[in-house]
């Protein structure tokens, strides 16, 4: 049950990150799994760009699923298998778990720094200079 818990207040957090958040966020570096390559914030939003149309919110319900049957693994007391032969157990679950919250973490983080960024930008877009207006200045 603490599991799910765990999970559902994981969830609930990237839901109000995206929802509201800080005013502007600087988000941390990811944390270290070598599976996963070298993930920066610009690959994280290259990939959301490019495979969810800059739609923050299916790659963190996919990572929140992938939590899940982590944190299912260590309820069970099962090996996880993260690549064909390549299996977490006990200690280093526990630690990958950790890494994947903090990815998360970090995800919604870029999240909410994305939609701060596109909030501003339609402000600019609705502000009457030569600076990029869509809107004509007003004549006096």
């Amino acid at each position: 049950m603490t599991i799910l818990r765990s999970t559902s207040a994981i969830a609930c957090l990237a839901a109000a990150f995206l929802i509201s958040g800080p005013a502007k966020a600087e988000c941390p570096s990811f944390p270290t799994v070598s599976w996963w390559g070298e993930l920066s914030h610009d690959k994280a939003i290259s990939i959301v760009a490019e495979r969810h149309d800059g739609n923050w919110s299916p790659y963190v319900k996919k990572l929140l699923r992938h939590l899940a049957g982590v944190e299912k693994s260590q309820a069970m007391g099962w090996a996880f298998v993260y690549k064909k032969g390549k299996r977490l157990e006990a200690a280093a679950l526990e630690d990958y778990a950790l890494k994947l919250k903090e990815r998360i973490s970090v995800i919604t983080c870029l999240a909410e720094e994305d939609k701060i960024r596109t909030a501003e930008a339609k402000g600019l877009d609705e502000f009457p200079t030569a600076a990029g207006s869509n809107v004509p200045a007003p004549q006096h």
